[in-house]
């Protein structure tokens, strides 16, 4: 909304500083009193033009991914100050179109009491309204309200009568209705106020022109709007002869615009209209596959699907949530059952609003896709566990562990003061475990002696010998011959 004020607002201010610099000082006046008219409603209606620019994008094979590009999602403000702007802002627009339009009905009411309770004078297409109170003559539609006394006695001149009608008959409060009812509705944009008192002026430019066209002096034309102008109060609505608009009037009543000035001039407009259009337009950018549509898609391409804020495309193709699960449906509906199966499916998932995927995700199980698909799979898979509470204490002790208080050496001596005394004390240290054989070892130019060496034991007997082995199961030969 913000943003389209915003725009609204420099495409009028455009269009009128062009009306003040090129326009305004030509004698074109019926063409200028349509620009202004066509500027207004340009203005408010450039911003929602929306040009848009389809770019191709060449079909991928069959993917069954879900590319997140950014997980985080965009928190929704809590802050009550964020919340009360919104409540303030809206507060105080409402007070100004109450205020603004109490006004304008004010006015509106101010003149048709005076039609209803005054009397009435027709002639031809146009009704006089006489007041018995002093007034300069002044034109609402097709009423001109003139003061009883001076019409009765035929004292009011006829050019003044004549410049009236020509506001009644061109229908000059029609566009003041307008723009007080725009006035109304943004009556925050100071412009409008502009564009009101200009549009003023050149309808005063339009009947001082048919006057003079009458064959009326322009010096005669002039002192009679000098004997009748006043900055007396009339209703906003009515068109009146002021005197702040008199040096204006009387310049612009001696110019003449040469046609090639008009021509080159009014041509100028085309490219402010260029300009206005590519400068405050809206536009978009939209993907679009070069083989398929979303309506037109075969199982052989994939579905692409993009999620990004608090908006979603099917295949380049802005879809919503109301819409998404027909929008699946149209690509699917000539499927057969096993088609299904292969479930060509991309998510593209960047910066989801919070509770948008939760939201789609419900229509999304709506669809035949889902429905039809072997394992019903969700469109988004879900988040990853949230980490054991075991582990996140034991990692929290540890932390506690490692990082020592910056107060430890406080600590240390508090505990020593007030807590040491009344610690048990330790307990007693355990016996020595018995010493064990020490060899010294020699020193280095010591001279160790050698025993003597241990004499070998005596041979046994012979025959004995053979006997005891004979015993044990030997058997000996002597020259070949068997003795045992």
């Amino acid at each position: 909304m913000e943003l389209y004020l915003l725009k609204s607002a420099a495409c009028l201010l455009l269009f009128f500083g062009f009306y003040k610099l090129v326009l305004e000082g030509t004698s074109i006046h019926l063409f200028k009193r349509f620009y202004l008219l066509t500027a207004l409603v340009v203005s408010f209606g450039i911003p929602f033009i929306v040009f848009t620019n389809y770019v191709e994008v060449p079909v991928q094979a069959f993917s069954h991914q879900v590319s997140i590009l950014n997980t985080e999602m965009i928190p929704e403000e809590t802050s009550p100050l964020n919340n009360a702007i919104p409540i303030i802002l809206w507060t105080i627009y409402s007070l100004g179109v109450f205020f603004f339009g109490i006004r304008f009905g004010l006015n509106m009411f101010q003149i048709f009491r005076r039609i209803r309770k005054n009397p009435l004078h027709k002639n031809n297409n146009f009704i006089a309204v006489l007041l018995n109170l002093p007034t300069i003559p002044h034109t609402f539609f097709q009423y001109i309200f003139l003061n009883k006394e001076s019409f009765e006695n035929k004292t009011i001149p006829q050019e003044v009568i004549w410049h009236e009608e020509t506001h009644a008959r061109e229908l000059h409060s029609l566009d003041i209705v307008l723009i007080e009812f725009l006035h109304v509705v943004f009556w925050f944009n100071p412009l409008l106020y502009f564009f009101k008192k200009t549009m003023k002026l050149n309808h005063e430019f339009l009947a001082d022109q048919s006057v003079l066209q009458k064959g009326i002096n322009t010096t005669t034309y002039q002192k009679i709007l000098l004997a009748f102008s006043s900055n007396a109060h009339v209703p906003a609505l009515a068109h009146a002869i002021n005197y702040s608009f008199i040096k204006k009037r009387f310049t612009v009543m001696k110019t003449q615009t040469s046609k090639k000035a008009i021509w080159l001039k009014t041509l100028l407009i085309l490219p402010l209209l260029v300009v206005s259009l590519y400068s405050f337009s809206t536009k978009k950018t939209l993907e679009i596959f070069k083989e398929s549509t979303i309506a037109g898609i075969t199982k052989e391409a994939p579905i692409t699907i993009k999620i990004s804020g608090n908006k979603v495309s099917i295949n380049g193709k802005e879809s919503s949530i109301v819409k998404f699960a027909k929008d699946l449906d149209a690509i699917t509906k000539n499927w057969k059952k096993k088609d299904f199966s292969e479930m060509p499916l991309d998510i593209i998932i960047d910066n989801p609003e919070k509770g948008f995927i939760a939201k789609l995700e419900t229509e999304y199980k709506k669809s035949q896709l889902y429905k039809n698909s072997p394992n019903k799979e969700s469109l988004v898979p879900p988040p990853p566990p949230k980490p054991n509470s075991n582990n996140v204490f034991i990692e929290k002790e540890i932390e506690e562990i490692e990082t020592p208080s910056p107060n430890i050496e406080e600590e240390i001596e508090f505990y020593n003061e007030f807590l040491g005394p009344n610690t048990p004390p330790p307990p007693p240290a355990p016996d020595a475990p018995p010493a064990l054989n020490v060899v010294e070892t020699p020193a280095l130019n010591d001279v160790i002696p050698v025993p003597d060496p241990v004499e070998p034991p005596p041979a046994p007997n012979t025959l004995d010998f053979v006997i005891k082995m004979a015993k044990k199961g030997a058997t000996f030969y002597l020259d070949g011959s068997k003795i045992s």
